[in-house]
């Protein structure tokens, strides 16, 4: 699953599932309001990869976490 910060438009979420890519928004999971940083070190779900525009890449939690 990929979470998508609330810079990226919601339409990017409704693309990736075009390519069978599950997404999911921030804003949409109540976390439009975290800084892109606290985004990335909040603790997520394993599989969770964070895609911020702002900060120009993805991270992906490391397994356990």
């Amino acid at each position: 699953m990929w979470l998508l910060d609330v810079n990226m438009p919601k339409r990017v979420a409704s693309l990736l599932g075009e390519f069978g890519i599950k997404a999911d928004s921030a804003d949409d999971r109540g976390w439009g309001g975290l800084t892109n940083g606290a985004l990335v070190q909040m603790p997520l779900e394993p599989d969770l990869t964070v895609c911020s525009l702002a900060i120009g890449y993805s991270v992906s939690p490391p397994q356990g976490r």
